[in-house]
């Protein structure tokens, strides 16, 4: 009995700082905005970039080497939110982290042959244009965001924070809302997945979920976003009412 716990313990403190040490290399520096700053922030895998090939390519490839199983095709997989996604391979828990961050490290290599939705360059340009503050959170790194948005010129965005976080995407927002001296009615969350509609909830942030993602919109719906949002050039209406 001893030695088992033991080894939970190993297992436990291993995953633990795994997950620190991706969320803390990734931490944003402390820039406070003015009081009533208005912003938008984005997700980015689904919602910017068009990565969800990728990903599941990366899984695949992976899948003999930590030993779990492989999906033949991405329709298979259509409607899903991340964690189903991950569930349809059978990875276990155990081996979870150390899948996350293989397929993390096969996809940064080919960050830049990663699309940008269609439209969304001109829709973001519409939106700076209108001096609309932009921002990013998410779980892919910081350096993998500012590599991507670099090489497809898409320099639009004043506040990128990304890393993964033992906490979830909404103790993230909380932090950055309080780090930037925001006010959570002075921003609108946009996303692709069911956590983010979450997040967003936590934080009494209004959410604004896309369906060009990986959610379908009828699962998106059924979360409550404030907002669905169909077609990219709708992304402008939220400029209005931020």
């Amino acid at each position: 009995m001893g030695r088992s716990v033991s080894k939970t313990k190993i297992i436990f403190l291993t995953l633990l700082v795994i997950s620190t040490t991706i969320y803390f290399k990734d931490k944003w520096s402390y820039s406070p905005y003015p009081q009533g700053t208005k912003m938008l922030i984005f997700d980015f895998d689904g919602t910017i970039a068009d990565s969800l090939p990728a990903i599941f390519q990366a899984l695949n490839n992976n899948a003999s080497y930590f030993g779990y199983k492989t999906i033949e095709r991405i329709e298979l997989l259509a409607g899903k939110d991340s964690s189903e996604f991950l569930k349809e391979f059978e990875i276990s828990s155990i081996k979870l982290p150390f899948v996350v961050q293989a397929v993390r490290n096969e996809v940064n290599k080919k960050i830049t042959s990663i699309q940008p939705f269609d439209q969304l360059k001109s829709i973001l340009d519409q939106l700076k244009a209108k001096q609309v503050k932009l921002g990013i959170v998410t779980s892919n790194s910081t350096q993998n965001v500012k590599e991507f948005l670099a090489y497809h010129n898409l320099d639009y965005f004043d506040l990128i924070h990304g890393g993964s976080s033992l906490f979830g995407k909404g103790k993230i927002l909380k932090k950055l809302l309080n780090d930037h001296n925001l006010e959570a009615s002075n921003v609108i969350y946009i996303g692709d997945e069911t956590r983010d509609i979450q997040a967003a909830q936590e934080n009494h942030i209004r959410c604004a979920a896309v369906t060009w993602g990986l959610c379908t919109a009828e699962r998106l719906a059924a979360y409550k976003p404030d907002f669905i949002v169909h077609d990219k050039s709708d992304l402008l209406m939220l400029a209005q009412i931020i």
